[in-house]
């Protein structure tokens, strides 16, 4: 890699088809739908608010 005279480009080509290797192997995230997003946040809140001894504004 030092004996190269582009560091950046060497390093891309060495790493690149390992990571493109490893993201193939693995399977696709899949993100939460909006409501329960929504439920996960208002339980959260709803627990910092009793952790604060609060009570929440709806």
């Amino acid at each position: 890699m030092y004996a190269s005279s582009d560091r950046q480009d060497f390093a891309r080509k060495l790493l690149l088809p390992l990571f493109k290797e490893l993201e193939n192997s693995r399977k696709p995230v899949q993100l939460p739908k909006a409501t329960r997003w929504q439920r996960g946040m208002e339980l959260v809140l709803e627990q910092l608010s009793d952790e604060a001894g609060t009570t929440p504004s709806n």
